[in-house]
């Protein structure tokens, strides 16, 4: 636990994407100088959203000017007092000073209160699976990968985050980071027979027969297009002498789907 909220708080460090600001680009960018001038000017116009504010908070950390930081923040955080993103930013500054327990105890808030304040989070949620987009298509895997892990952190049942990142954790050869992805995945989407395939081949080859053998009976009932599934549950089913007809039945559609799944890869 307190390895993935010490990661959560570097992944604050590195960037934070919310709703289109001047002040929040140039922090992206990492024109902290900059971005300090043009958050500060908004501030003192009285012009700044809680967001900006917690991103001058974190600017502060990162400037080492850790009073301002303080300061900042308990104005943004006496304006919203379950604003995620306030509660990171200071979680972040009591980290960057050595006080641990007082940042966990301000992330174990931020994640307690994050399904009263998930519509507040779309946005940011699209802006980062937006900057993985990007990044994926500049060749910087890892990064993309980051990108969809704040993601998902702020949002752990979104679907299209959870897609995006599997597919990026196969390209980067992660097995045992795809199982709990495909679990949340068919846990949100029951009747995705391809999810449960392919949750029970990774199961399988982390050496875990039986977990395997219930995600394919899953995909079997929901009429699996892979045909490995079949021919798995025909050679369980002659391992324990099973029926004849019921073996029969398996290994011919694993067969056939092979067949098909052969000529669609020709064909494409």
């Amino acid at each position: 636990m307190k390895n993935r909220i010490t990661a959560l708080v570097l992944l604050c460090i590195l960037t934070i994407s919310v709703s289109a600001s001047p002040g929040i680009e140039l922090y992206n960018q990492g024109r902290l100088y900059e971005a300090e001038e043009t958050l500060e000017h908004a501030v003192q116009a009285g012009l700044a959203s809680v967001d900006e504010m917690a991103v001058l908070g974190m600017l502060y950390t990162r400037l080492n000017k850790y009073e301002q930081a303080r300061q900042i923040l308990t104005e943004a955080r006496h304006l919203a007092p379950d604003q995620a993103l306030v509660l990171k930013a200071l979680a972040m500054l009591e980290m960057t000073i050595g006080n641990y327990d007082a940042a966990y105890r301000w992330l174990d808030l931020a994640e307690s209160g994050r399904e009263s304040s998930s519509q507040s989070m779309q946005p940011l949620v699209a802006s980062l699976i937006n900057r993985s987009v990007s990044l994926y298509h500049q060749g910087q895997l890892q990064q993309a990968a980051t990108a969809l892990e704040e993601a998902l952190d702020l949002e752990s049942r979104n679907v299209r985050t959870i897609a995006m990142l599997i597919q990026l954790y196969r390209e980067l050869d992660r097995p045992n980071q795809l199982i709990p992805l495909y679990k949340t995945l068919v846990e949100l989407q029951p009747e995705n027979a391809q999810a449960y395939a392919e949750l029970g081949d990774l199961l399988n080859d982390s050496g875990r027969p039986a977990e395997a053998e219930a995600a394919f009976l899953q995909a079997e009932h929901y009429n699996t297009e892979e045909p490995y599934p079949y021919y798995f549950l025909a050679r369980s089913a002659v391992a324990r002498q099973h029926r004849a007809a019921d073996q029969r039945v398996r290994i011919h559609l694993a067969i056939g789907k092979a067949v098909r799944k052969i000529a669609m890869l020709r064909v494409q």
